[in-house]
């Protein structure tokens, strides 16, 4: 709504107030379309980090190597399943040239080999870790 105002520096001046009574800028041409753009490329920028991303190399969760590899069969024990999760979290502990041959093994609280899970060629060792404890990721050793 247009009002003329007395406190106007030329006479017959006119302010536009809105419905509170706020005083509104007309908004240019260049400044909305600069906005617009602005906006677009900020959306564009983080448009691909929006979306659920598979996991990562660094992803040692359960949640994150829940899903069985190809090839197995369903029906297999809750051992064998447990035992195929923990496979899956220590080949995930290093370089797929070292961990793709290396043995997989528990590790008591000494550090000893407690259980071979998997046994490997290439001198290495990969550990699963304890998802449980915090400071206790999966591992790779000689």
């Amino acid at each position: 709504m247009n009002v003329s105002s007395p406190n106007a520096g030329d006479i017959g001046e006119t302010e536009q107030r809105g419905a509170a009574g706020v005083v509104e800028a007309p908004i240019s041409r260049r400044i909305a379309m600069g906005g617009a753009a602005f906006f677009g490329a900020a959306m564009s920028a983080i448009g691909s980090r929006a979306f659920a991303q598979p996991g990562a190399p660094g992803s040692y969760s359960n949640s994150a190597i829940a899903a069985e590899p190809p090839g197995d069969t369903p029906g297999k024990s809750d051992e064998d399943i447990v035992r195929a999760v923990k496979i899956a979290r220590a080949m995930r502990s290093g370089p797929s040239q070292i961990t793709r041959d290396a043995t997989v093994a528990e590790m008591d609280h000494h550090g000893n080999v407690a259980r071979v899970l998997r046994k490997g060629t290439n001198g290495w060792i990969c550990m699963p870790g304890d998802e449980n404890r915090i400071g206790a990721p999966p591992n790779v050793r000689r």
